[in-house]
C-alpha cells in the first residue's frame, strides 16, 4: 500500500511538471455548459452519465464505437502501445518519455494535445475518487463521472495542474494505472479518443 501511495504521488508530481510542456498551446474555447448541452442531446453520452444511467445501447456504443473522424477529413491511424492498449487518432505526433516510475506518452496535433502517464500498480480496480484522495488529499476533482472503457470502469473529472484547468481520465487495468489528461475545453475531443480505446 505504501508503494502505491508513493507511485500516485509521483504521478501527480510528474504530471504537474509536464503539464507546462504540452499546454503551451492555443486553447480551443468550449465551455462546460456547451458540453453539457451536447451530452443532453446525445452528442457526448460518454462523460455526462454515471454507469447506472447508461442504457444497454449506450454501453454497446462505448464498447464498440463507430469510427469517428474528430471533425476532420484526415484518415484515422492506429496507435498501439506496449502498455496494453490502442486507440485511433487523426494525425497526432506521439512521443514517449520513460522514467523510473513509468512512462509518459504525449500526443500533439497543432493546438490539440493530450498525455497519458502509466505506472505499475498492484491494487485491483476500479480506481475511485476516494482512493485517489487517500494519497492526494489536495487534488481537485470536480464533476466526477463514471464510464466503461472497453469493459473497464474509469473515472472522468475536471482537475487543476499548475494553475491550469484539466480534464482527466483515470483507470486501472492489468496491474497498471493510467492517467490520461488534456486541458479543459478539449473534453469532447478526448471523449472521442476514449470511444476508440481498446485494451490489448
Amino acid at each position: 500500500m505504501k508503494v502505491n501511495k508513493i507511485l500516485i504521488i509521483i504521478i501527480a508530481l510528474i504530471m504537474a511538471a509536464s503539464v507546462v510542456f504540452w499546454l503551451e498551446k492555443v486553447m480551443i474555447q468550449e465551455t462546460v455548459s456547451e458540453n453539457r448541452e451536447k451530452a443532453e442531446t446525445g452528442e457526448s453520452a460518454l462523460i455526462y452519465k454515471s454507469i447506472d444511467q447508461l442504457t444497454e445501447k449506450e454501453v454497446k456504443e462505448i464498447e464498440q464505437p463507430e469510427v469517428a473522424n474528430y471533425k476532420t477529413n484526415q484518415t484515422l491511424e492506429k496507435y498501439e502501445s506496449t502498455h496494453g492498449f490502442y486507440f485511433l487518432h487523426s494525425g497526432f505526433r506521439a512521443s514517449a518519455v520513460p522514467n523510473d516510475s513509468g512512462e509518459l506518452l504525449t500526443f500533439d496535433r497543432g493546438p490539440v494535445s493530450f498525455q497519458i502517464f502509466i505506472i505499475s500498480f498492484d491494487e485491483s480496480g476500479p480506481i475511485t475518487p476516494e482512493r485517489i484522495k487517500r494519497d492526494l488529499s489536495d487534488i481537485e476533482m470536480a464533476d466526477v463521472r463514471y464510464a466503461i472503457l472497453d469493459g473497464i470502469d474509469a473515472i472522468f473529472f475536471y482537475g487543476n495542474a499548475e494553475g491550469l484547468d484539466t480534464y482527466e481520465v483515470w483507470a486501472i487495468n492489468n496491474n497498471r494505472l493510467y492517467q490520461i489528461m488534456t486541458y479543459r475545453g478539449m473534453e469532447e475531443f478526448l471523449n472521442e479518443v476514449m470511444n476508440t480505446w481498446k485494451w490489448s
